[in-house]
């Protein structure tokens, strides 16, 4: 029996379970929105799935062992990797990691990330590829770093400061914008939220949380549509979270977050970018238990291997999400200012 949670009530998964459902659900999220666009054929509209019965193993199966889940839930588990391997974020190794999937012929990183990486490959400091990746889409925040930030709230011991510090690092690897980073810190303390707090609740917790240094049109994707109005379309950062966040609020089953998100998405990499993020935090919700057999046998044994051996690592790399506090701290701390200083973000020893 899949079991789902309700939007208002926190899934009794053991940690385990919870995170297994984050990285999975990032995985199963991004090959449907990849394959909704890809059945969009000249239109570039993503397919509408009326019925999540209609998505089986041959429909996700595609050759590839990272491209059949799409470029933003791959680099979310080279993003993992990268931090039990360090215990830190290391921007010139999430760089490479990143690098080394987008070289893969059937990947498809969006314009902005794709754009940064080139330039850091060709000589240009992550700094300075960033800015010159940004040049591409002047004032849009790209949604390529919230999915893939995702798997630190696994990491970081419930230390909200620092899983702070990690998001907006590991997004201004390849966004210089300044709403994306800070967007993806959002997503990120939202996940961290969602692992105790229904989601109504987890949103306001975000919001008093980041308010003081947020930019204010960020703020717009931590509340959820009133219920008279559609979600919200997901063509940026901002929508991207916006979407996810009033899906989770609305619906109690895995299947219809990750799949309306999975249609909302702007072409192959937006549809893969929404699917991965709802898909992730749905499961963050909900646990592994949550999502369908059908959905997680598509995905290749090694993928699956490669999330069940993350999903026991990320949480004992820094206390993970076993050591969450057992009521929300009474004061929040800012947000670094100086978070492009250089300076490595390391996690917390273990115990």
């Amino acid at each position: 029996m899949v079991r789902a949670s309700s939007p208002g009530v926190v899934s009794a998964g053991g940690p385990t379970d919870r995170a297994l459902g984050c990285l999975l659900g990032l995985c199963v999220g991004g090959a449907l929105g990849r394959a909704a666009a890809l059945g969009a054929g000249s239109s570039g509209d993503a397919v509408e799935v009326e019925d999540a019965l209609a998505w089986g193993p041959d429909t996700l199966e595609i050759p590839g062992p990272t491209a059949a889940i799409g470029a933003p839930a791959a680099f979310a588990l080279a993003t993992a990797e990268s931090w039990v391997a360090h215990g830190l974020v290391v921007e010139p190794d999430l760089a490479r990691r990143w690098c080394a999937l987008a070289r893969e012929g059937d990947l498809e990183a969006g314009a902005i990330t794709r754009a940064a990486l080139d330039a850091w490959s060709d000589g240009a400091p992550l700094d300075r590829a960033a800015a010159m990746a940004s040049r591409l889409r002047p004032g849009r925040a790209g949604d390529g770093p919230l999915a893939r930030a995702l798997p630190l709230v696994l990491g970081v011991g419930g230390d909200r400061l620092l899983l702070r510090r990690a998001a907006y690092r590991s997004a201004t690897v390849t966004h210089a914008d300044p709403v994306a980073a800070f967007v993806t810190v959002a997503a990120c303390l939202f996940g961290l939220d969602l692992l105790r707090l229904p989601v109504a609740e987890a949103g306001r917790r975000t919001v008093q949380a980041v308010c003081e240094d947020l930019p204010l049109r960020a703020l717009d994707a931590l509340r959820p549509a009133p219920p008279q109005e559609p979600a919200p379309a997901g063509q940026d950062a901002v929508g991207v979270l916006a979407a996810a966040i009033t899906l989770l609020a609305r619906f109690e089953r895995f299947e219809t977050v990750v799949v309306d998100a999975a249609n909302r998405g702007g072409g192959l990499t937006g549809s893969a970018s929404a699917g991965a993020l709802a898909g992730g935090l749905a499961g963050l919700r909900d646990g592994a238990e949550a999502i369908p057999r059908r959905w997680v046998e598509a995905l290749t044994p090694d993928l699956r291997a490669r999330c069940a051996r993350l999903a026991e690592t990320l949480p004992q790399a820094a206390g993970g999400v076993a050591a969450l506090p057992e009521a929300p701290e009474a004061a929040v701390p800012a947000a670094p200012r100086g978070a492009g200083d250089g300076a490595a973000v390391r996690a917390p020893e273990p115990g």
